[in-house]
């Protein structure tokens, strides 16, 4: 029987600049820190979740390039004219307020196998 993951969306900054390091998905806090932990320190950086929203085009369709693998992301896809949804906007620019938490305790988090196959990156 196949497991049923909830994901959730989250949105990761770094905790001194406040600079915003990007918008993940997946099913746990643990997955989270897998997915930081691919570009940088995920203990320079605080997460919070963001709930259902996501991203849309407001100029013409565009055409994506497949496969996937043989491009690099900007050939595929151009984030020109993207906005995120009124709900992930309002989190994103300060307009509702979001509990941003810390990864904490190093040694809880190293060395734990992760569930590769339920994390699902949004660009």
């Amino acid at each position: 029987m196949n497991a049923q993951h909830n994901m959730q969306a989250y949105l990761v900054r770094f905790r001194v600049s406040k600079e915003l390091v990007g918008i993940y998905v997946c099913s746990t806090r643990r997955d989270l820190f897998a997915l930081v932990d691919e570009l940088l320190d995920p203990f320079e950086c605080e997460f919070a979740a963001i709930g259902e929203g996501g991203f849309h085009w407001t100029g013409e369709a565009q055409e994506i390039c497949m496969p996937w693998h043989t491009k690099t992301v900007e050939n595929i896809l151009s984030f020109e004219g993207c906005e995120p949804t009124e709900s992930w906007g309002d989190k994103l620019w300060g307009h509702d307020k979001v509990i941003w938490n810390k990864f904490k305790d190093r040694d809880n988090w190293k060395h734990k196998p992760v569930d590769k196959s339920s994390l699902k990156k949004v660009m």
